[in-house]
C-alpha cells in the first residue's frame, strides 16, 4: 500500500515539474511586439486612402490606411512593412524597434494589361 502510495507522489511530483517547464518555457519563445503608427501620403503631399499595409516576417498581418492616410499595426521589433496601392510604387521600410513611420509613395506609369468583369445573375 505503501508503495502504491509512493509512486503516486512521485507522479504528482514529476507532473508538476513538467507543467513548470512549460510555462515558464512558453514563453520565453514568445516576441515581444509593439504598435506602428504612421501617415501614408502621395508625393504631392495629399494623403492616401486604401493602401496596404502588410508586417513580415512572422505571422503576416496587415492593414489598410483611412481616409486621412493613417494605418496602426502590430509588429516584433524586426519587422518589414511593406506598402503597396495600385498606382503607386511599392515601397519596403524596416521598422527598427520605431513607433512611427511615415512615408510617401511615388506614382507609377505602369498600366494593368487587362481587367477582368465577371458578373454572376
Amino acid at each position: 500500500m505503501n508503495d502504491c502510495k509512493y509512486w503516486i507522489y512521485l507522479c504528482r511530483k514529476v507532473f508538476l515539474l513538467i507543467m513548470l517547464f512549460f510555462v515558464f518555457f512558453n514563453n520565453a519563445g514568445a516576441q515581444k511586439t509593439n504598435t506602428v503608427k504612421g501617415i501614408v501620403t502621395s508625393a504631392d503631399n495629399a494623403p492616401l486612402e486604401g493602401v496596404t499595409v502588410i508586417a513580415n516576417p512572422g505571422k503576416k498581418t496587415g492593414t489598410v490606411t483611412n481616409d486621412r492616410g493613417m494605418y496602426s499595426i502590430q509588429v516584433s521589433g524586426n519587422a518589414v512593412l511593406t506598402f503597396s496601392r495600385v498606382g503607386f510604387e511599392k515601397k519596403e521600410i524596416n521598422v527598427n524597434n520605431e513607433a512611427v513611420v511615415n512615408l510617401s509613395l511615388d506614382f507609377t506609369n505602369q498600366n494593368m494589361d487587362q481587367v477582368v468583369v465577371v458578373a454572376y445573375g
